[in-house]
């Protein structure tokens, strides 16, 4: 979102190129489906081409950052306690091993 406050209406190709980590075109174009259904973003047809815009942020309370960071913590914390169990069953494996 910050892309479009920033630089106002783009392609999903130039959301592509003004990413620190390039994504493939089919993984921005999804992201970019699922924010525009959820009603955060506008799409416009520009020709054969879709150009997205940010919605009026006014219209957004603090709950939206809020539910963001709240999932973000969420996936963090899930692949942390997967990443914990993983490393405590390749230890337990190793200890078997040496026995």
């Amino acid at each position: 979102m910050a892309l479009f406050w920033k630089r106002g209406a783009m392609t999903a190709d130039a959301v592509r190129e003004a990413l620190p980590n390039p994504l493939r075109e089919s993984t921005v174009r999804t992201l970019l489906r699922r924010i525009t259904e959820k009603g955060y973003l506008s799409r416009d047809v520009d020709g054969r081409t879709y150009v997205f815009r940010a919605m009026d942020v006014s219209r957004f309370s603090g709950n939206v950052t809020l539910g963001m960071g709240v999932q973000c913590t969420t996936r963090w914390r899930e692949a942390s306690a997967a990443h914990v169990s993983w490393y405590r069953a390749r230890r337990t494996a190793r200890a078997a091993l040496r026995l």
